[in-house]
């Protein structure tokens, strides 16, 4: 005709395939393939009944108007009701729909409609299928605004999955959005990236968003209270504390900032969840400011040779930094458990030969070399060890020789002990009152002894 037209294509960015596809595409194959010969699609459709109660009551219990939802929310509820593959009915709980979930409706009682057209299987029910990501503890976070910035930070440290397993037992301190904002964290939607202004965290806003993240999740068990004294692993593998109702992280320790949890009026179908005011956060502290800030529980004499070592060696800083409170051979990039002796344990020490005695002249090259050794030896090194966590086994430390590269030490973790066995099998305790000292990823325990090794 010599004219040209539009041509329009219905698209169905949000869905996992087009309704009105009349091709079958096997996914199995990355949806390259056509085969309407094979398999089909299939559609859960509620009545107007079952869409309404669940939209008023769970949907909008947060939110005035369906048009504020945003798309991503819309569409977890849409797509929990699509699947990529024929459902029979004698299939519902062996045939799983985009998010990998199983059709959870009673063929007998909750189908009221039935066909087979010509692309698939629709199925009228009358309820709605209960999807993961709104019946466990996910749901309270992305069907509230207030947990707008929690959302982005659990997409972007891959961890909204996690919470959104039903298989798994969390337990979820709900960080609000001025929590993050009060962290100095801020999330820019448009680029899809985080800030951090607040240097007590560092540098890095990536690595600080994962931690706090991690931190105010504790997977594998359900709390119903913080009540009594202990210590608890995070998800991302680093310790918090919790004393008489009161939670606190390394950070919260250092700034006297307890979290006060309570319980959230939501029960998940894989866990609990906690409101809180401020987070459980990290502190960058080094190891010996927490070391040097401790020294009341018994271990002064510990802390007299990170100073005098600090004094003895220069601008070398070959042990302790007193600057930035660092000592040179720990880590905090990862994870340590510290074992200091008392005071009367480092006294045995000087006696038999471990430690060089502390004098007005400064120590020798020999003598901080000894301190070192003594250190490293009783540190832990590559995981956090502390009672009650079932730990039975060996664990390497930091020091080696020019024979022998590693050194481990075997462990055992009581309820309220660790008994650590030396290079001459001797079973050291920690003293449980004075130890599970929080820090930059490592905890601090306080020995009844020191550790013996082969010098």
């Amino acid at each position: 005709t010599g004219t040209s037209q539009n041509v329009y294509i219905k698209q169905y960015n949000l869905l996992p395939f087009a309704p009105n596809c009349e091709n079958y595409m096997k996914y199995a194959s990355s949806g390259s393939e056509h085969d309407a010969q094979k398999d089909s699609w299939t559609l859960f459709a509620p009545n107007n009944d079952a869409t309404n109660d669940f939209i008023n009551n769970k949907l909008l219990k947060h939110y005035p108007s369906i048009d504020v939802l945003s798309d991503e929310l819309i569409s977890e509820f849409i797509n929990a009701h699509f699947f990529r593959s024929a459902v029979w009915p004698s299939r519902f709980e062996n045939t799983v729909n985009y998010f990998g979930e199983p059709a959870r409706f009673d063929p007998e009682s909750n189908i009221i409609e039935k066909k087979i057209s010509s692309n698939g299987m629709f199925y009228g029910t009358d309820i709605i299928q209960r999807t993961d990501a709104f019946y466990t503890v996910l749901g309270e976070i992305i069907l509230d605004p207030q947990y707008a910035l929690m959302v982005a930070a659990l997409r972007s440290t891959n961890i909204y999955d996690i919470l959104k397993n039903p298989n798994l037992t969390v337990t979820v301190f709900l960080l609000n959005n001025d929590a993050f904002i009060n962290l100095g964290l801020t999330y820019d939607g448009a680029t899809n990236s985080w800030e951090l202004s607040n240097s007590s965290l560092g540098l890095n806003a990536s690595l600080a968003l994962s931690r706090i993240i991690k931190m105010n999740i504790i997977l594998g068990k359900e709390y119903e209270n913080f009540d009594g004294v202990g210590v608890i692993q995070t998800y991302g593998g680093e310790y918090i504390k919790y004393a008489g109702g009161l939670v606190y992280g390394s950070g919260n320790l250092e700034n006297l900032s307890a979290v006060i949890p309570k319980r959230a009026n939501f029960e998940g179908s894989n866990g609990v969840t906690f409101q809180v005011v401020k987070p459980v956060y990290y502190s960058t502290w080094e190891i010996g400011g927490q070391i040097l800030k401790n020294r009341s529980q018994n271990i002064s004499e510990f802390v007299k040779y990170l100073e005098k070592a600090d004094k003895s060696d220069g601008e070398e800083h070959l042990i302790y930094n007193s600057l930035d409170s660092s000592i040179s051979f720990i880590d905090a990039g990862e994870a340590n458990t510290l074992l200091i002796p008392t005071d009367t344990a480092i006294q045995a020490a000087v006696r038999d030969g471990y430690l060089p005695p502390i004098q007005d002249v400064n120590f020798t090259i020999a003598e901080l070399t000894k301190i070192s050794n003594f250190i490293k030896y009783h540190c832990i090194n590559g995981q956090i060890i502390v009672p009650g966590s079932g730990f039975n086994g060996t664990a390497r430390n930091l020091y080696k020789t020019e024979d022998q590269p590693t050194f481990y030490l075997d462990v055992e973790a009581t309820d309220d002990d660790l008994i650590i066995t030396d290079h001459y099998n001797r079973d050291v305790h920690i003293i449980y009152s004075k130890s599970n000292i929080l820090s930059n990823n490592a905890v601090i325990h306080v020995l009844d002894d020191y550790l013996k090794y082969e010098k």
